[in-house]
């Protein structure tokens, strides 16, 4: 074999090892290519949730969060409803688009009890019309536990004070 012929295979297969290595780094990294669509979440916590998080349906993976934004805290002054807090955009794959109704719940979750925590989604009912392109939708917040705690700390200190003086 002539050397142009060696140096010609061994570089064919390092073009073709590289792509090989840059195909695994996208599928590993979860890029999806298939058009999205956005709906906006708001909660007044989101919990864990993280910019690139999962959206799921019946644990199924329907798209991801794309962002978060600190929405505000000002109470509205024609309501005595506090503004929503943090605002989740969402980018939902255009081919699940069927599947999301306008009473659809939206609810920050986790895989497992120590999992990463995700964004669920319960569809709704088929009777009402489907989820538009760029809805703001109201998510339920996660329970806050470290509000449990806290509150749990409080009443097991007053109940020892309580208990502390009145010993007889």
């Amino acid at each position: 074999m002539s050397q142009r012929s060696i140096e010609l295979k061994v570089g064919i297969l390092i073009l073709v090892a590289l792509a090989l290595f840059v195909g695994f780094a996208v599928m590993m990294s979860g890029i999806s290519f298939a058009p999205t669509h956005t709906v906006f979440v708001d909660f007044d916590n989101p919990g864990g949730l993280k910019t690139g998080a999962a959206v799921r349906i019946a644990s199924v993976k329907m798209g991801r969060l794309t962002g978060m934004e600190l929405h505000g805290a000002s109470a509205d002054t024609k309501s005595t409803h506090q503004a929503p807090f943090v605002r989740v955009a969402t980018a939902l794959e255009d081919r699940f688009e069927s599947a999301v109704y306008e009473n659809a719940k939206w609810f920050v979750t986790t895989q497992g009890v120590l999992g990463e925590f995700y964004l669920g989604l319960d569809q709704g009912t088929p009777d009402l019309p489907l989820q538009k392109e760029g809805a703001v939708v109201r998510g339920l917040s996660p329970p806050r536990l470290d509000l449990v705690l806290s509150e749990a700390y409080d009443l097991l200190q007053s109940a020892h004070a309580g208990v502390g003086e009145n010993r007889q």
